[in-house]
């Protein structure tokens, strides 16, 4: 089976992730139209 024991992301990098992904979602056109 495939482990992803490897992706343990650290709370702070989560939270980075998280912004990162809010910033990229407030980007007009990227917007998939929900």
């Amino acid at each position: 089976g495939h482990s992803r024991e490897n992706l343990t992301w650290t709370e702070p990098q989560m939270d980075h992730i998280v912004q990162f992904l809010v910033e990229q979602s407030r980007i007009p056109g990227m917007k998939s139209g929900g």
